[in-house]
């Protein structure tokens, strides 16, 4: 398997031809205070698999602070993938995260124990 790209955004939707759309990319966030809450954020990774990855993977999204703590249970979900298409998007959702405090979080994607792709976001606090 082979990451194409991997980010991190607000919110996806997919048109009927296939074509992903992301809405609000984003690398950084700010809040007036700690703790605060990100109502919604979207993971997507775009993956090529060989075709001798056919059948089920199971993946592993973790969202870790600087410490290597876990800031949320991590999401464990399957995907299927199939010989006549061997390129998929992963796109997982965490709805909503809640940020301790101010700082840079890795979102980590795992696909059957092999960290895939890692994601930084930078957290910082503004002055109102």
């Amino acid at each position: 398997m082979e990451l194409q790209y991997s980010f991190i955004c607000n919110a996806t939707n997919t048109c009927k031809n296939g074509d992903l759309n992301a809405l609000g990319i984003f690398h950084r966030l700010f809040a007036p205070k700690f703790p605060c809450i990100h109502p919604k954020l979207t993971f997507v990774a775009h993956v090529l698999f060989h075709q001798s990855e056919t059948g089920k993977h199971k993946i592993k999204l973790l969202c870790i602070d600087q410490d290597g703590k876990d800031i949320i249970s991590p999401i464990d979900n399957e995907i299927d993938i199939k010989q006549v298409n061997l390129r998929t998007n992963i796109i997982l959702e965490i709805v909503p995260l809640s940020i301790p405090k101010a700082g840079t979080y890795e979102i980590a994607l795992a696909i059957d124990g092999r960290n895939v792709a890692t994601n930084s976001i930078a957290v910082l606090q503004i002055n109102k």
